[in-house]
């Protein structure tokens, strides 16, 4: 059986193995650090690559509501000016005032002279029978015609025009009375007519009709 015998002193083995205790720590520290620092870069470079994600995934969050918000103003713009259709739609007339007139100069005698001309809207609402329903509401022009004749009969004709015509309605003589024009007997007249607001017209070689 093989023995080894170490000839050193106690106090010089005692040295060696503190030596060699104090090696072992020391490279025990310095793996420990190494270990450490890799870790550390690891962990930085993970934490380098989350922040870029995070940025990236900012700027897109940032863009999506930044589109959103666009998006959203454009609807807004939209539904205002279907709005502004909607009104313009309730309250725009079928007819234009220039219409009517030329309508009303097409049908005058020639021996009727028109001294006043006045346009009244007014609205009339049916109450629905059904409590649900929506009213019923219609829009009419009302047309007040003053002028001066030569006689009833030219008067006649002129209220016959007026009610023979398709854009008028309810054409209804007020009054006609007698009037000297300019040394002249004559006749003073006054005549209202209805023009429906709620239709629609087409206005064909001078001649309104009625359309859906």
């Amino acid at each position: 059986m093989n023995s080894t015998i170490n000839l050193l002193p106690a106090n010089c083995r005692e040295t060696l193995r503190r030596r060699q205790t104090v090696r072992r720590w020391i490279a025990m520290y310095a793996c420990t650090i190494v270990m450490l620092w890799l870790a550390f870069m690891m962990v930085s470079a993970g934490r380098g690559s989350l922040v870029v994600e995070r940025d990236k995934l900012s700027a897109r969050v940032q863009e999506n509501w930044e589109r959103n918000v666009a998006a959203q103003k454009l609807v807004d713009e939209i539904n205002e000016v279907e709005t502004r259709i909607e009104r313009y739609t309730e309250l725009a007339w079928p007819v234009r005032m220039s219409e009517v007139v030329n309508e009303i100069a097409a049908v005058t005698p020639s021996s009727v002279t028109l001294t006043g001309l006045t346009f009244t809207p007014r609205e009339e609402r049916k109450r629905s029978r059904d409590k649900k329903g929506k009213d019923e509401v219609k829009t009419r022009l009302l047309v007040e015609v003053e002028g001066v004749v030569v006689n009833d009969m030219e008067a006649a004709t002129f209220v016959s025009g007026l009610d023979t015509h398709a854009l008028f309605g309810s054409v209804v003589l007020d009054f006609s009375k007698q009037r000297d024009i300019d040394g002249v007997d004559g006749r003073a007249f006054r005549m209202t007519c209805q023009v429906d607001l709620s239709s629609r017209y087409a206005f064909v070689d001078a001649t309104a009709e009625v359309g859906e």
